[in-house]
């Protein structure tokens, strides 16, 4: 069958992004130029890896079809035959969460068997009409998500479209042969994307190492072995730290209901992001309200520590904090400034060392919690208070040196996350 203009259902005035439709070009909705859209079989699966690979939602998470994640039927080819997919057959996700939805993947044949399972519509194009990848392609596009936006039915947790809705998305299509141009060309620069965002992704990794690995360098340097090895609670008693106490358990615990829009900060586990308290995320109390409070405020130059649920995070309190208020799930510790500088005790919770020595004790416990108690036997290697301000001193400039690494890196990511869907803009809009 050729391809003509008169296929093609015309729609005066039509645009595209506010733009005309480029010379040459028609809509047509999805329901035209498919043979079928249909559901999967329901056959029950086995647990035993046995029989014919068949899709699930989770065959096509990565956007690519990975048979790794398929299911199995135990059954005849000939029992399914009308659930064997094809080369150049769609597979679309119509119910899924909001953001999944419309997630698909396009059948190239491999493996040479796969039954087209439940949950997933099965979209068999006309090849006359339309090249299977475009079509692919236009369903990942801006254009396409407005659509699955305004006319998916909502429900807790998912989203849904009905093959009924689907079949009327209108589709921009030039002729066949340019078609197949415009697949050729995004099929090439896709894999180039892909490739330049497993690279930013390799060295964002590397990025976001780099702070742990500095820290080995220092912690398990000939140098630190020399340093005196001593548990908290001698620490305690040879005055390095002056006291360590969490925060109000039981009915002192201040609630939610409390809270006023300014006050004394009340400092939970989630304040503390990238090893630096963060007061703006901070709930507060009043001063009346702390007042009645027996324990649990800190001040600048305390290390604090989260002992419950969030393990192992770590800030130092700014010098030009007065007071703050502790949630249950977080230590202070006050080192002595004369013997112990807070920067230094911060590096060693953040050390590899130190959080496997709570994580150890954390699995003991019915829960992610580690009580002062516990954490009062953990070791502390300890140089003198000049090496400390050094190594303090020189790990500081490193991570700063690093998070800059990180920010170049994600900001590269993004750059390269948006390119797929400025290149599907040009495909669409006849600029490719």
């Amino acid at each position: 069958m050729s391809q003509s203009a008169s296929i093609f259902t015309e729609i005066p005035q039509v645009t595209l992004n506010g733009a005309p439709l480029p010379d040459g070009w028609r809509w047509m909705k999805l329901g035209e130029i498919c043979t079928r859209i249909s559901n999967g079989t329901s056959t029950t699966q086995n647990t035993e890896g046995k029989g014919l690979p068949v899709t699930r939602i989770e065959t096509i998470s990565s956007g690519k079809i990975n048979i790794q994640r398929v299911g199995w039927i135990d059954s005849e080819v000939e029992d399914l035959e009308r659930y064997i997919l094809r080369s150049g057959d769609i597979l679309f996700s119509h119910i899924n969460s909001v953001e999944r939805l419309g997630n698909c993947a396009l059948y190239d044949g491999t493996p040479s068997i796969l039954v087209h399972g439940m949950n997933l519509l099965r979209i068999e194009v006309n090849k006359e009409l339309v090249e299977p990848f475009y079509l692919l392609s236009f369903f990942k596009s801006e254009l396409a998500r407005k659509f699955y936006d305004a006319n998916a039915r909502r429900a807790i947790g998912q989203a849904s479209l009905n093959t009924k809705d689907l079949s009327k998305l209108e589709i921009p299509l030039p002729q066949l042969s340019e078609q197949q141009r415009i697949a050729s060309i995004l099929i090439e620069q896709m894999a180039a994307v892909e490739g330049a965002r497993a690279a930013a992704e390799a060295q964002l990794k590397a990025a976001k190492d780099l702070p742990a690995a500095y820290l080995r360098e220092a912690f398990n340097s000939k140098e630190a072995k020399e340093w005196t090895r001593k548990k908290v609670r001698t620490w305690v008693e040879d005055g390095y730290i002056t006291d360590i106490q969490d925060g109000n358990h039981g009915e002192s615990h201040p609630r939610a209901s409390e809270y006023v829009l300014d006050g004394v900060p009340f400092v939970m586990a989630n304040n503390i992001r990238n090893n630096t308290l963060d007061l703006t995320t901070c709930n507060y109390i009043t001063p009346e309200r702390a007042a009645n409070l027996r324990i649990g405020f800190s001040t600048g130059g305390d290390v604090l520590l989260t002992h419950k649920g969030s393990l192992g995070l770590t800030a130092v309190v700014p010098e030009t904090v007065k007071s703050i208020v502790l949630t249950p799930q977080v230590t202070y510790y006050r080192p002595n400034r004369n013997l112990l500088n807070a920067e230094f005790l911060s590096l060693i919770f953040q050390h590899e060392d130190f959080q496997k020595q709570l994580s150890s004790i954390a699995k003991q416990a019915t829960r992610d919690y580690v009580g002062i108690t516990a954490q009062k036997e953990f070791f502390l290697s300890i140089p003198p208070l000049d090496a400390q301000l050094r190594i303090a001193q020189h790990l500081h400039e490193r991570f700063k040196a690093a998070e800059r690494v990180k920010k170049g890196s994600q900001f590269q990511l993004e750059t390269i996350n948006k390119l797929p869907q400025s290149l599907l803009r040009q495909a669409f809009t006849g600029k490719l």
